[in-house]
C-alpha cells in the first residue's frame, strides 16, 4: 500500500487507523506467543526468557509508536522507514519465539503424526 505514494503526497484518510490497529494486533500477537512459550519452559528458565522476550517485545512496541507517530505526522518516507523497522523487528521476534518454541514442544511420535494423517 505505501508503495503507491511519493514522499510530498498526502496519506489516504484512515490511514492512521489501520495502521495503529494493525501494529498493535502484531504486538498482542507476540505478546500472547511470548506467554505460551513461558509457559512450557523448566521453572528455572523463565526468568531468564521472560527478561529476553520482555526486552525484545519494548522494542518492538517503540518502533510500533515510531509508526503511529509518523503516519500521525503525515511523513510517507519516516513512515516507510519506522514500517521497514518494525517489520524487521517483529521478524526477528518470530524467528525467537519459533526458535523457543521448538525447544519447548516435544517433537510429535511418529505414530501420532501418522494418526493425525490418516486422519484427514
Amino acid at each position: 500500500m505505501m508503495a503507491r505514494y511519493e514522499a510530498n503526497e498526502p496519506l489516504p484518510p484512515g490511514l492512521a487507523d489501520v495502521v495503529v490497529e494493525s501494529t498493535s494486533a502484531v504486538l498482542a500477537e507476540a505478546q500472547a506467543a511470548g506467554r505460551v512459550i513461558v509457559a512450557g519452559l523448566a521453572t528455572s528458565q523463565r526468568r531468564a526468557v521472560t527478561a529476553f522476550l520482555d526486552a525484545r517485545l519494548r522494542r518492538l512496541a517503540v518502533a510500533a509508536g515510531e509508526v503511529a507517530a509518523a503516519v500521525g505526522d503525515g511523513d510517507v518516507a519516516a513512515l516507510r522507514r519506522h514500517l521497514h523497522r518494525f517489520e524487521v523487528l517483529t521478524s526477528a521476534l518470530w524467528t525467537v519465539q519459533l526458535e523457543l518454541s521448538a525447544q519447548t514442544l516435544p517433537p510429535p511420535s511418529p505414530r501420532s503424526t501418522a494418526r493425525v494423517l490418516v486422519a484427514r
